[in-house]
């Protein structure tokens, strides 16, 4: 089901680009860190609130245009429970927008992640323990990441 969904979406709209979300507050305009620095007082709150705007916002202006977002879930938990609290809004956001809503865990298991993100069509996986790290609950997905792009990639993964 959640195969065919992101299939569907992706012919309705034309492309198969998704939107890509990573908390990363120096890519944010110092106005906008400086305008919730003001709200909430210097710190990881104003930050964290920062960055839920700043994802939101985006969000809303792609709606309808790219199929789907990809959430990168560890760069929201650099920032604790704060980044996680923005991480589980996204996510919901997303859903709620219509997006096919990727979630970037890169764990060894999908299992749990749906608990915490119930919102998220599919998460992906290092599947190195095998077939057990691809079991997902009826109607979600799996990524199963078996060769990146990063510069030193094909060292750990020939």
């Amino acid at each position: 089901m959640s195969m065919e969904r992101l299939q569907q979406a992706i012919r309705q709209r034309k492309t198969p680009v998704a939107l890509a979300l990573r908390a990363d507050e120096t890519a944010l305009s110092p106005a906008l860190l400086r305008r919730f620095a003001d709200l909430y007082g210097e710190g990881s709150f104003a930050t964290a609130e920062a960055l839920r705007y700043h994802g939101c916002r985006v969000l809303e202006q792609t709606a309808g245009i790219l199929p789907a977002v990809y959430l990168d879930v560890m760069s929201y938990l650099r920032y604790l429970s704060q980044g996680m609290d923005v991480l589980i809004n996204l996510c919901d956001k997303a859903h709620n927008l219509g997006y096919y809503v990727i979630a970037d865990c890169r764990t060894d298991t999908a299992e749990g992640w749906f608990d915490i993100l119930p919102d998220a069509d599919a998460v992906t996986v290092s599947p190195y323990a095998g077939g057990e790290s691809c079991r997902v609950p009826e109607g979600k997905a799996v990524f199963a990441l078996l060769r990146t792009i990063g510069a030193l990639s094909g060292e750990g993964q020939n």
